[in-house]
């Protein structure tokens, strides 16, 4: 699908390249991860498991979950999520 792959990419089973994809060098992806098409990667960039990337990133991106995202900001939502159900009674362990 004309996708343009870098040099010393790392790109572990299952993932998904639509059409004009552009990974930069040393990206990372790790298994089940699907770009759209037409999205470029910056290099030294990490795409976490099971993640879907429809944007472009800029170089030394950490991203996770779906839509993807940065993993810090991510996980600081999740934390503020799960505080916030504990605080309301719906989450139960």
């Amino acid at each position: 699908h004309d996708c343009i792959i870098g040099n010393k990419c790392l790109i572990v089973s299952q993932c998904g390249f639509s059409g004009h994809v552009v990974l930069g060098d040393h990206v990372i992806t790790h298994g089940q991860v699907g770009i759209a098409g037409h999205i470029s990667i910056g290099s030294y960039s990490v795409i976490k498991a099971k993640s879907g990337v429809s944007h472009s990133c800029p170089e030394k991106s950490d991203l996770f979950g779906y839509p993807a995202k940065n993993t810090r900001e991510y996980n600081k939502n999740l934390a503020v999520l799960n505080k916030l159900t504990k605080q309301h009674g719906v989450y139960k362990q």
